[in-house]
């Protein structure tokens, strides 16, 4: 079996363990992560927190339905004591396997040691040993540049925003990006002098800023695949331009799930000010989608929620991740919604 892409091939149950964090992009903690298999490689990756009070309880059928539809095998996988544990790696094992996809291994990680939870299994109660060093995953992987974060707190804190000296410079430089923006629109249309920004994008295309938007967009794509961070005054008119339907329109299908797009997301929402981050928080939730990092593609959309609730092309991803839509298939299924 190997990794998504290829390049790495993972033989035992230390293998398997030693990946998940970097599939993941953080080591996993108090959680179960299902791995599924299409020969010959992992098809799909899903993280389940465990609630803090037995009130809530996880969809396990949901999660069932996500493995089912991409994956032909599974690895359940929990991390933490068993009390914690054990039941709810059973629970997820008995939806998967309900749905007719063969459940190959379930196990629990706690304290460098790996515990067989399998019924039909003949391993030692006491568990074996897992030591990642003697796995070649992890090197590998740190060769072509992937480290995986402490936690998925971590994996969040990506896209808080900026704060300080760094704030205030992105707020000088918004300001002086939606006068440039408001001149713009005044020259190219009188009649839309009036009103807010978005009565105006409300009111029918903007042809000339439009074009400039997407030479901007075109830039900072270019800028990101040559490893360049763009400075305050571009992302500031890429966060605004942004704002314009056609432009936002041009970037979602440019999206290509790559390293280079994510970098550049990650970075464009957290320098984003106020409304202006959600634009490129979705963007950046179709590049981790179309990149099979469904934990990031959750956290921004939730970043899309706390900037601007109200964008529909967010729903509809949230929709395809909780339907278990293959990444392959999203741009499909997003270009038949608009």
């Amino acid at each position: 079996m190997s990794t998504s892409d290829g390049a790495s091939t993972i033989r035992n149950p230390n293998d398997l363990v030693a990946a998940v964090p970097y599939l993941l992009g953080f080591h996993p903690h108090r959680c179960v992560v299902c791995v599924g298999v299409r020969t010959p490689a992992v098809s799909v990756l899903t993280h389940q927190r465990l609630p803090e009070t037995d009130d809530e309880q996880p969809d396990w059928d949901a999660t069932a339905t996500i493995i089912r539809q991409q994956s032909s095998n599974a690895f359940v996988i929990g991390y933490g004591p068993a009390e914690q544990i054990d039941a709810a790696v059973e629970q997820c094992a008995v939806a998967i396997d309900a749905t007719g996809t063969e459940v190959t291994a379930a196990v629990r990680v706690d304290n460098g040691r790996i515990y067989c939870l399998s019924q039909r299994c003949q391993c030692p109660p006491e568990g074996w040993p897992y030591n990642p060093d003697t796995s070649t995953l992890p090197a590998e992987a740190t060769l072509r540049g992937i480290a995986p974060l402490p936690d998925r707190a971590a994996l969040t804190a990506l896209l808080d925003p900026v704060t300080g000296d760094a704030h205030d410079r992105m707020q000088a430089a918004t300001e002086a990006a939606m006068r440039r923006f408001t001149t713009a629109v005044r020259e190219s249309s009188p009649a839309r002098t009036g009103g807010s920004v978005a009565a105006w994008l409300a009111a029918g295309p903007l042809s000339g800023l439009a074009a400039d938007g997407i030479a901007a967009l075109h830039d900072a794509l270019a800028a990101a695949g040559r490893g360049e961070r763009l400075d305050d005054d571009a992302v500031a008119w890429l966060s605004v331009v942004l704002l314009i339907p056609e432009v936002f329109d041009h970037a979602w299908r440019a999206c290509d799930g790559s390293d280079p797009h994510r970098t550049l997301w990650i970075d464009v929402t957290r320098r984003a000010a106020g409304r202006a981050a959600a634009p490129p928080a979705c963007l950046l939730a179709i590049t981790a989608y179309l990149g099979g990092n469904g934990a990031l593609t959750d956290i921004a959309l939730q970043r899309v929620r706390e900037a601007d609730p109200s964008v529909p092309l967010a729903h509809a991803i949230g929709r395809a991740l909780q339907a278990g839509v293959p990444p392959h298939l999203l741009r499909q299924l997003l270009k038949s919604l608009i």
